[in-house]
Parts: C-alpha cells; sequence; structure tokens
C-alpha cells in the first residue's frame, strides 16, 4: 500500500503539470490542444520514468527496467492521447481539461497496476 501512496502523491504532482504545461502551451503559446497535450505528455514521459524509479518503486535502475518501462510507456500513452483525444471530438473541446482528468485517472490506475506487477520489479520479483 505504500507504493499506492507514493504513486498516488507522485500522480497528483504529475497531474498538475500535465495540466498546467497543457494549459500555458495551448491558451498563452497558442499551440493547438492536440500538440500541446502531445508534447506534455512527452515531458510527463522522462519525468515518470525517474520517479517511479527513485522515489515510487525504488528500483534500481537497469536496461530491462528501461526496456519495460518504455514499452508499457508507449502502449500507455497511446491510450491516454488517443483516447483524450477521440473524447474530445464527440464531447467538444470545451470538456478538454475535465476529459483530461477522467482519462489520466483511468491510465492512472492501470499503471500502477503495470509499473508495480511488470516494469519495476526485480528478477527475484517476478
Amino acid at each position: 500500500m505504500n507504493k499506492f501512496i507514493r504513486f498516488a502523491y507522485g500522480w497528483v504532482l504529475v497531474y498538475v503539470v500535465n495540466l498546467g504545461l497543457t494549459y500555458i502551451l495551448n491558451n498563452f503559446l497558442g499551440i493547438a490542444y492536440e500538440i500541446s497535450y502531445g508534447l506534455t505528455l512527452l515531458v510527463m514521459m522522462v519525468w515518470n520514468f525517474f520517479m517511479s524509479l527513485k522515489l515510487i518503486f525504488r528500483t534500481i535502475y537497469s536496461h530491462a527496467v528501461l526496456v519495460r518501462y518504455s514499452t508499457a510507456l508507449i502502449a500507455l500513452s497511446t491510450m491516454n492521447y488517443s483516447t483524450t483525444l477521440y473524447l474530445t471530438s464527440i464531447a467538444w473541446e470545451s470538456y478538454l481539461y475535465a476529459i483530461i482528468f477522467i482519462v489520466t485517472t483511468l491510465v492512472f490506475l492501470i499503471k500502477f497496476f503495470v509499473y508495480n506487477r511488470y516494469v519495476f520489479t526485480s528478477p527475484l520479483e517476478k
């Protein structure tokens, strides 16, 4: 449960940065929301890896962990991005931030399971 609490705290931090960066890129810099959100996800990928590795799951870096993380992250980020774009296309862009919250929350739960069970484990824990 301790990992889940650390993961939840990390998720809140990532969500705030995700939302804030998307808002800044979209509203202050005039970048389309599709691109703003995609760029934000790329920044969050790198941040999440190191936060998960060192602070949440406290795993030692290895190439195997990086490969598992990259594979899971590509799949989960693709799901996150495409679901957000799909929902904004049928529910209007005005709901973008609510949609980001809903999709990110669902992906958060899936990520914790995948990261805890498959990504940030040592060979002895599998």
